[in-house]
This record gives structure tokens, sequence and C-alpha cells, in this order.
């Protein structure tokens, strides 16, 4: 009897961990394909425009500006996505805008159609090159910033992010080693976004994964036909 009852509690509990595995899903882009379709862009505040390019299978995004509240791109489909692991590989160049603050910037965001009059509403992640790396919160035009640190970066240099979001808490991991890691319950659910400011940036290899979230993108990192080149002014 004993034994059985060894043999069922095994097989209730392999049956959970399969149930878990078979829900969540994995969004994945590489841009191998030349565009960045699925992701749209967000008009902020300054009346300049980014430009955005994929060149070999990296998305480069470039945006000088002089507003507080800048351009950047969100995935349609992770509108309602929560609870979610995100992962990504970015580099800046040595290209540069003349404004003061210069960084990527991560969102996690109901901001879909545009900055409200009031401001953004997300939190999101501010990587700049030669400083800090910040979580920040942005709440109708209020701007928070619940934890930094000091943080160099070097241009040229591939950087692998990976953003851990469960419901308020969230976490940051560079090249494999927790950088950031703090609570925030304003926002719980919510979309992607990427840009970068004032910094020529190159993006590659996005992926998303967890519960809420659906398979889609690309089905395999492609190793060739990164040659395809698509240029665009978000307008």
């Amino acid at each position: 009897m004993k034994s059985q009852t060894i043999i069922i509690t095994t097989f209730f509990v392999w049956c959970l961990l399969f149930a878990s595995f078979a829900y969540a899903g994995a969004w994945v882009e590489n841009f191998n394909d030349g565009d960045y379709n699925g992701w749209k862009p967000v008009i902020g505040s300054d009346p300049h425009r980014a430009e955005v390019k994929v060149v070999n299978g990296e998305l480069v995004f470039k945006y000088f500006n002089v507003g507080y509240c800048g351009d950047w791109l969100v995935l349609e489909a992770s509108r309602n996505w929560s609870d979610y692991t995100l992962e990504l590989r970015f580099k800046f160049t040595d290209e540069a805008g003349p404004g003061g603050t210069k960084g990527v910037l991560i969102t996690y965001n109901d901001t879909f159609d545009g900055v409200p009059e009031g401001g953004p509403n997300c939190p999101f992640l501010f990587l700049e090159p030669y400083g800090n790396i910040s979580g920040m919160l942005a709440k109708s035009g209020v701007w928070y910033t619940p934890a930094s640190r000091q943080f160099a970066f070097s241009p040229g240099v591939w950087y692998q992010v990976k953003v851990l979001v469960q419901r308020s808490h969230y976490e940051l991991f560079i090249d494999g080693q927790q950088v950031l890691t703090y609570d925030d319950a304003t926002f719980t659910k919510g979309g992607i976004g990427i840009g970068a400011r004032d910094v020529v940036t190159h993006f590659d290899d996005i992926r998303i994964y967890g519960d809420s979230v659906p398979d889609g993108g690309v089905t395999a990192v492609e190793a060739t036909g990164k040659l395809a080149v698509t240029w665009a002014a978000l307008k």
C-alpha cells in the first residue's frame, strides 16, 4: 500500500508539472525576416520621430530628441500579458545625440495608442551607457525611481538582458548576473516595449515566455538570412 501511495503521488506531481509547462508559451523575434511586423510605434511628446531599421537581422533604433518622453516600439500581441520573463540582446554604438540623458528603454506598459496628454503610464527599465541602471515608474506624467544602481556598459559590446516580471515584483539580470530587484504594485499586467534615447542601439534575439504568453513570432533563431534591410520612420 505504501509503495502504491508513493507511485500515485509521484504520478500526480508529474501531471501538475506537465500541465504547468503545457500552458506556458514563448514568443520569439530575431528580425531575420528583415522587418519588425507586430511591433507598433508609440509616438512620444517630442516633435522629432525615431528612425528604425532592420539590418542583417538586427533592429537598429535611432532617436535623438530633446523632449522628456520619446518614441518607442510596443509588441501588439503583448497588451494583456502578465507574469512573464523577457530576454533580449542589445548593444550601444558610438553614435550619440546631443541630449544629456542617453539609454535603452524597456517598458511593461499599457500605453499602446500614443502617450496620453498627462504623460505615460508604465513601469520601465532605463539602462544608461555610461552610468546607471534604473527601475522607474511613470504615472500620469509623474516619475518615480524605486531602484537604481551604477553599471557601466561598453559601446559595441552585446549584452544579454533578462527581465523577470511577477505581478508587482521585478528582477533584472545582465549577462546572467542579477543587477536590480524591486517591488511596485502600480501595474500588474501590460505589454512589452523597447526603445532608446540619444544613442543608436541594436536589439536582437528577443524571447518572452510565461503562462500568459502564447506561442508566436518565429519558431527558431536562424543562423543565416541576415541580409535584408528595412528602413522606416515612425509616423
